[in-house]
């Protein structure tokens, strides 16, 4: 029997983190993304024994095969800043304890902005971050780092610098569980085609000659309104953007990619806007498998 696409969204936590369970149910999601608070604040919500087990509970009864924390938006590991950086590590920590406290399979999280530094300087800044991060939470779900548009100061546009970053970390501290996490929008924008065979051919050599295809654990699947390279962070609904169908039907005709989980995090117009863009990509996901 051929394996089942994994499936979700990044799904709200309002009323409590069990709530994105609920919410993923209701779209027939085997997987859910979330924050585990504000992603805008940097106060530390408390975090009990009770809401873990809720949420273990909840996602044991929903059959959720896969859960994802993403990392909040205001810490930056690469910044020059050092208490803007002690705040990260501390922010960072705390989501990670709650992760493991759930159960979560994977922790997301973008490098960061390398502003007013060298790359290589700025990269190193992240490694050593994640190992004092480590340091005081040796996590137990499998870090994954995020590609980035790109633009500007930000790191991770490439497969290189996000392999510069976990082979810092591993040199320190072998033990960490660490990979990537492909952003469909981000590629595009950063200049990555995913809409030819030739294209993705050359990301894959890519990823195996930088991070090693085993390291890419999962998809963020978003379409995007921006030209290839235009580094602009903007999604679209799925086959509504420069992406389109053709994109996504190549992606999901690759093996390697058939076995991850896909998380959305496109536009949420309506109740029924996360529906539309899985079935869309479930259609599509069974056009692979024939």
């Amino acid at each position: 029997m051929p394996a089942p696409f994994l499936i979700g969204a990044h799904m709200s936590v309002a009323g409590g983190l069990h709530c994105a369970i609920d919410h993923a149910v209701r779209h027939q999601f085997t997987c859910v993304q979330l924050f585990t608070h504000s992603p805008r604040v940097w106060k530390l919500p408390q975090f009990t024994e009770a809401a873990a087990t809720t949420f273990q509970t909840a996602r044991r009864n929903a059959g959720i095969q896969c859960v994802v924390v993403h990392a909040p938006y205001l810490p930056n590991c690469a910044s020059t800043d050092t208490t803007l950086r002690a705040r990260s590590c501390a922010a960072i920590a705390h989501d990670l304890r709650i992760a493991d406290a759930i159960g979560a399979d994977y922790f997301v999280m973008h490098p960061g902005s390398a502003r007013g530094a060298t790359p290589a300087t700025a990269i190193q800044r992240v490694a050593d971050t994640l190992l004092q991060v480590h340091a005081a939470h040796p996590w137990r779900c499998t870090f994954l780092l995020e590609n980035t548009a790109g633009g500007g100061t930000l790191l991770g546009a490439s497969f290189d610098e996000l392999h510069a970053i976990i082979r810092a970390v591993r040199h320190a501290a072998p033990a960490a569980r660490l990979g990537i996490c492909l952003d469909t929008a981000h590629a595009h924008a950063a200049g990555m085609d995913l809409c030819s065979d030739t294209g993705i051919a050359a990301i894959f050599n890519t990823l195996i000659h930088t991070v090693g295809m085993d390291a890419l654990r999962l998809i963020h699947c978003n379409d995007t309104p921006v030209t290839c390279g235009a580094h602009r962070d903007l999604h679209a609904h799925i086959g509504r953007g420069r992406i389109g169908a053709r994109g996504f039907q190549l992606l999901l005709a690759q093996p390697r990619l058939r076995a991850l989980p896909w998380i959305l995090e496109t536009p949420k117009d309506t109740a029924r806007s996360d529906t539309r863009n899985a079935n869309l990509l479930r259609q599509w996901f069974a056009l692979g498998a024939r």
